[in-house]
């Protein structure tokens, strides 16, 4: 149920993204909110699998083997860090993956 909602946030800023994204600061607060909300849809996953035998590694199994996945959980720990400098330097990289990102999806 969380899930879904944490969803339709990440949803709303990836929009505001796109929206935004001749406006350097206004890209990066959305882009922050967008990492954080969609890191909270796995974490909701993962809380609902790691109860059942096995859930745990099936959990890292399916995150480790999806770059998409990966990428969201490396930027939020990046973005959740108090050095955002790391998040900035990276996003004229991150940007080229946020664009096959979207192009993909």
């Amino acid at each position: 149920m969380h899930e879904r909602k944490k969803f339709r946030e990440a949803e709303y800023f990836y929009s505001k993204m796109i929206e935004g994204q001749g406006h350097r600061e206004n890209f990066t607060y959305n882009l922050s909110a967008f990492l954080s909300s969609a890191r909270s849809v796995l974490q909701y996953a993962l809380n609902e699998v790691k109860a059942k035998t096995g859930g745990k590694k099936w959990y890292d199994d399916r995150i480790s083997a999806s770059a998409v996945m990966k990428f969201f959980k490396d930027k939020r720990d990046i973005n959740s860090t108090p050095n955002l400098s790391n998040l900035k330097n990276s996003l004229n990289y991150n940007s080229k993956k946020l664009y096959i990102f979207q192009t993909r999806f």
